[in-house]
C-alpha cells in the first residue's frame, strides 16, 4: 500500500525536530495503512501514538519558538491545539468502532501535515536562521 506522506519533504535542518517530524510522518503512514485494513486493533493504539508523537513534537517546536520570542507563537499553538483537539475527536470515534471516518482522517492528516511542514515549519526555520539559534 502506498505512503500516504511519500513525498512530504522532511529535511528540517535541527535534527531534534527531524528526527520527531519523521516519526510522525511513519505513524501517520501506519496510521493510513491500518485504518485501510480496518484494522481497530491497531488503529486505535496508532491515534495514541500519533497524538503522543505530535504533542513531543509540538513541545519541543513551541520551547524553541518561544526561546527566540517567535512573534507568530501564539497562532503556531493555536494550530497544533486545533490538530490535537481533532485527532483526539477521531481516536474517540474509533474507539467506539467507527471507520467510515478513515478516508476523512487521512486527508485531513495528509493536508494538515503538509501544510504545517511545507508552510509554517519554513516560516519559523527563517526566524530561527535569524537568530541563531542553534
Amino acid at each position: 500500500m502506498a505512503a500516504l506522506l511519500e513525498n512530504l519533504d522532511a529535511s528540517i535542518e535541527i535534527a531534534a525536530l527531524h528526527e520527531r517530524q519523521t516519526t510522525l510522518m511513519g505513524t501517520v503512514n501506519a496510521l493510513h495503512e491500518a485504518m485501510m485494513k480496518r484494522d481497530l486493533e491497531t488503529t486505535g493504539p496508532l491515534l495514541l501514538s500519533l497524538v503522543d508523537a505530535a504533542r513531543a513534537h509540538f513541545r519541543l517546536e513551541e520551547a524553541m519558538l518561544s526561546a527566540v520570542d517567535f512573534p507568530e507563537l501564539r497562532e503556531h499553538r493555536r494550530l497544533h491545539g486545533c490538530l490535537l483537539e481533532k485527532v483526539e475527536t477521531y481516536y474517540a470515534r474509533c474507539t467506539q468502532g467507527e471507520f467510515k471516518m478513515s478516508r476523512h482522517l487521512s486527508q485531513f492528516l495528509r493536508d494538515w501535515l503538509y501544510h504545517h511542514f511545507q508552510t509554517a515549519e519554513c516560516a519559523y526555520l527563517g526566524w530561527l536562521r535569524q537568530q541563531s539559534f542553534d
